[in-house]
């Protein structure tokens, strides 16, 4: 997930699996009297899905959110009530852009985030794109990185295991635990608990 977008640059922005981003249509702008506290309201049509589930010619509604401010709100009050006073324009009807949902918040409508969003062209659409394609290409080699590392632990430790002689291990042990070995958090997961024999034969362990 990513959080502080203020701290991230476009690219580590763009490469957030989380962060839906789509090609958009402007269709209505909801602006009169709107400021930076409360930004306009959009209704856009999605054009193309660089990354999400919306399909395309389907509406979205979103806020168009401000710039973000550094504003402490510790003793300067006065600064961010002014700030978040500022009369807001939203983007005009008929602009084509490129946009990122900000992530949810539940009991909030959803937002457009005012980084990575850019007016349409060619050029900056096949530049997001290509870097979406190869932060996801990163993360699947990962994964599989990943994968091949614990099937490997799991072969090299397999045989010492299996010299273990556990009675012995029990006499000289000052705590013994007679139960499952559990490779889960403790708390229920769908994976349910994981007993070692079904482990070292290659169970699922995510």
């Amino acid at each position: 997930l990513c959080d502080g977008e203020d701290l991230l640059g476009d690219n580590d922005l763009l490469s957030c699996e989380d962060r839906e981003i789509y090609v958009v249509e402007v269709l209505k702008v909801e602006d009169a009297g709107a400021t930076q506290e409360h930004p306009p309201q959009v209704t856009f049509r999605i054009k193309e899905a660089l990354r999400g589930q919306r399909e395309v010619g389907s509406e979205m509604e979103a806020l168009w959110s401000p710039a973000g401010n550094d504003i402490d709100t510790t003793g300067r009050e006065a600064e961010l009530e002014a700030w978040n006073a500022t009369p807001m324009k939203g983007p005009e009807k008929g602009q084509t852009f490129i946009v990122m949902k900000r992530d949810h918040i539940a009991g909030w409508p959803d937002r457009i985030s005012y980084r990575c969003r850019y007016p349409f062209t060619e050029k900056k659409r096949d530049e997001v794109a290509k870097c979406i394609a190869a932060a996801a290409k990163a993360r699947e080699e990962a994964a599989r990185a990943h994968a091949a590392a614990v099937a490997k632990r799991k072969e090299e430790d397999l045989p010492a295991l299996e010299k273990i002689d556990v009675a012995a291990a029990a006499k000289d042990a000052a705590i013994v635990v007679v139960g499952k070995l559990s490779l889960q958090p403790p708390q229920y997961t769908p994976g349910g608990w994981v007993s070692p024999d079904r482990y070292l034969k290659g169970a699922d362990d995510e």
